[in-house]
C-alpha cells in the first residue's frame, strides 16, 4: 500500500499484513513482515474532462470565433472528493471557412476545491458548423414590359452586392442569368424572380446569392 493517497512521484509502497504465500510448496515457507520490504511507485493526478457542452453553427464571418451551448460539468472525479470547475472558457474554430463538423478548441477551464491537485484538467473539443452567407442585390431594377402573354422579364441593373465580410474577394457573375414574372397577367408592381447567378472571387465559396427578386410592372 502506498503511505497516503495524494499525488507525488517515487512514493513508498511497503507491504501489508494481508500479504499471503500461495502455491503448491508455500506451506514450506513462512513469510516474515519483519522489516517488511518496500519500493516506490507514482500516483499521478486523475485526469478529468468536461461534459455537458455542445458547439454552435454559425454564418461565415472571416474569422474563427465560436461558441457552445449547455451547463459545462466534471466527470470523473473520485467520490466525495473537492474538486469545482471554474475559469472562463474561450471557444475558437480551427478554421474559417464554411464546412460541416470543424474543430472547435477550448481553453479557460480551470479546478478549484480542496482536493483540485489531485486531478488535471481536459479542455474540451467540440465541434459545429460554419454555413454561407445568402448575399443580396441593392438596387436590383427589373424593366416594365406592355403585356405579351409571357413570363419573360429583363434586368436593367443587377445593382450592388452587400452582405459580404468586408476585404472578401467576391463578385457578382450574371452571365447566363434570366428573369420571369411570376405570372403572364398585367399588373403593377408584380414580383420578378432572378435565376442563374454566381458568385466569382476567392472567398466566393463561403457566399451563396440564391434567386433574388424585385418588382416591375
Amino acid at each position: 500500500a502506498f503511505g497516503d493517497a495524494s499525488v507525488g512521484n517515487a512514493k513508498p509502497v511497503s507491504l501489508t499484513a494481508s500479504s499471503t504465500l500461495v502455491g503448491p510448496d508455500a506451506g514450506g515457507y513462512m513469510l516474515s513482515l519483519i522489516g517488511a520490504p518496500t519500493t516506490t511507485a507514482d500516483i499521478t493526478a486523475r485526469p478529468l474532462t468536461v461534459i455537458g457542452l455542445t458547439g454552435d453553427n454559425k454564418e461565415y464571418d472571416g474569422n474563427t470565433n465560436a461558441t457552445a451551448s449547455g451547463v459545462a460539468a466534471l466527470s470523473g472525479v473520485v467520490g466525495l472528493d473537492d474538486v469545482t470547475l471554474g475559469g472562463t472558457p474561450t471557444f475558437t474554430f480551427v478554421s474559417a471557412g464554411i464546412a460541416n463538423d470543424i474543430t472547435i478548441t477550448t481553453v479557460g477551464y480551470t479546478l478549484g476545491g480542496a482536493d483540485a491537485g489531485k486531478y488535471t484538467l481536459i479542455q474540451p473539443t467540440l465541434s459545429a458548423d460554419i454555413t454561407p452567407i445568402l448575399l443580396s442585390l441593392i438596387g436590383l431594377t427589373a424593366n416594365n414590359k406592355p403585356y405579351d402573354g409571357t413570363t419573360a422579364a429583363t434586368i436593367s441593373s443587377y445593382g450592388t452586392l452587400t452582405g459580404y465580410v468586408t476585404g472578401d474577394d467576391v463578385s457578382l457573375n450574371a452571365t447566363g442569368a434570366s428573369a420571369a414574372f411570376d405570372t403572364p397577367a398585367a399588373g403593377v408592381g408584380k414580383t420578378v424572380t432572378v435565376s442563374g447567378l454566381f458568385l466569382d472571387g476567392t472567398d466566393a465559396g463561403n457566399y451563396t446569392i440564391g434567386s433574388p427578386t424585385t418588382t416591375a410592372d
